[in-house]
C-alpha cells in the first residue's frame, strides 16, 4: 500500500511537472525568465512526493488551528467508546469533515438534557474541538437561556424529559411524554430567530420512533436531525455547525429600543 501510494505521488509529481512546464512555454511574456509563479509551482511539483501528508495534524481557519491529534482530542475520542474500532472510526469520519471541523472554534451549542452525567463524553469531545456548550437541564431552563442570550448555533436535545410545554401548544396533537419534542413546537412558533435555530435530537429511544411522533416538525422549513448515536451526533454537531457559521447574520445597524429589540436576530437567507 506505501509503495503504491509512492508512485501515485511520483505519477502526479511528473504531471504537475509537464502542466507547469507548459504553462511557462505557452506563455510570451514568460519566455526568456522565471518568475516567482513559476519557481513555486517547479519547486512544489518537485517535492509533491515528499511530502509527508500523512503527519500533518492541524487544521487552521481564520488564524485558530485545530489539531485532530492533540491529546485532548484523542483522548476525548477515545472516551466516546471503549472499543478502539468505534474510535478509530469516528477519528477517520472526523478526518473526513477536516474542512467543517476547522469551523467549530468558538461555536456555541444549547444542550438540553435533564442528565448531562449521560452525555460527557460528546460534551468532553466537542469542546476539545473547539464549541462552547450550554448545558440545560429543563425546557423551562432553556427557554429562560434564549431570552437572555440567543448567540447559538444550535440545539442537541433529548426527546423524553419532563415539562408541561404541550399545555402552550394549542391545535397539536401532541403527547405530553414527549416534552423534547413539545419543546421545539413550541419554539418554532415564535417569530424570530429562535424558531430557526438548528435542533438535534439525541434520544435513548430508536430514531424511528422518535421519527413517528415527530412527523410535523421533520416535514417543516427547519427540519431537525434525529440519532440514538454519539458518533453520529458528533458528526451531525460538525455538519450542522460548519453550514450554521457560514451563513451571515443579518442585524440592526443601530440599537434598537427595549420594545423593538424583541427577542432575537435573524439569520440571512444566503
Amino acid at each position: 500500500m506505501h509503495v503504491k501510494g509512492t508512485t501515485l505521488r511520483i505519477v502526479f509529481s511528473f504531471i504537475l511537472l509537464l502542466v507547469v512546464i507548459a504553462r511557462h512555454v505557452k506563455d510570451p511574456g514568460a519566455r526568456g525568465r522565471f518568475d516567482a509563479t513559476f519557481i513555486f509551482l517547479f519547486s512544489f511539483a518537485l517535492l509533491f512526493p515528499f511530502i509527508p501528508f500523512d503527519r500533518v495534524k492541524s487544521l487552521t481557519a481564520g488564524g485558530v488551528a485545530i489539531s485532530l491529534n492533540e491529546p485532548s482530542v484523542q483522548g476525548a475520542v477515545f472516551s466516546i467508546s471503549q472499543d478502539t474500532r468505534i474510535a478509530d472510526d469516528l477519528r477517520h469520519r472526523l478526518e473526513a469533515n477536516q474542512g467543517d471541523v476547522a469551523l467549530m472554534p468558538g461555536a456555541r451549542i444549547l444542550w438540553i438534557d435533564p442528565h448531562p452525567l449521560t452525555t460527557v463524553g460528546a460534551q468532553r469531545l466537542l469542546r476539545a474541538l473547539g464549541a462552547d456548550i450550554v448545558m440545560r437541564s429543563s425546557s423551562r431552563d432553556a427557554l429562560q437561556e434564549l431570552q437572555v442570550d440567543l448567540d447559538f448555533d444550535l440545539v442537541i436535545s433529548d426527546v423524553g424529559r419532563h415539562g408541561d410545554s404541550w399545555r402552550a401548544l394549542s391545535g397539536e396533537a401532541t403527547d405530553s411524554a414527549y416534552e423534547g419534542l413539545n419543546f421545539i413546537r413550541l419554539l418554532r412558533q415564535e417569530r424570530c430567530a429562535a424558531s430557526e435555530l438548528p435542533v438535534i435530537f439525541f434520544s435513548a429511544l430508536p430514531v424511528e420512533k422518535v421519527q413517528s411522533h415527530s412527523v410535523d416538525l421533520l416535514t417543516s422549513d427547519h427540519r431537525p436531525e434525529v440519532t440514538d448515536s454519539v458518533e453520529d451526533l458528533i458528526i451531525t454537531v460538525v455538519r450542522t455547525t460548519a453550514r450554521v457559521r457560514r451563513v451571515p447574520f443579518l442585524v440592526s445597524e443601530r440599537k434598537t429600543t427595549t420594545a423593538d429589540a424583541g427577542f432575537c436576530f435573524r439569520r440571512s437567507a444566503s
